[in-house]
């Protein structure tokens, strides 16, 4: 049975399939300076960096905070998500 639970980031680009810390990371390159910067981290080895993406997941809320509500995404947001 497919599970619809979303429990890691999923990147698709140019039709290949991005999960986790690569994700991440791919994303990255593709914003502008210091952002991209964060590329850099490619150079750890991809069982440590998802250890490390595992764990900040976990305690995301506890980092980064949690709003009571959610952005209305503008047009230019939406075309950016697949139907």
């Amino acid at each position: 049975m497919l599970n619809n639970k979303a429990d890691t980031f999923v990147y698709f680009k140019e039709g290949v399939v991005y999960i986790k810390s690569k994700a991440a990371l791919e994303v990255l390159k593709t914003l502008e300076w210091p952002w991209k910067a964060g590329y850099l981290f490619i150079i750890v080895p991809r069982s440590v960096r998802d250890f490390l993406y595992d764990l900040i997941a976990k305690h995301r809320y506890r980092i980064f905070g949690k709003r009571s509500k959610c952005m209305i995404p503008t047009t230019e947001i939406q075309n950016r998500f697949i139907d």
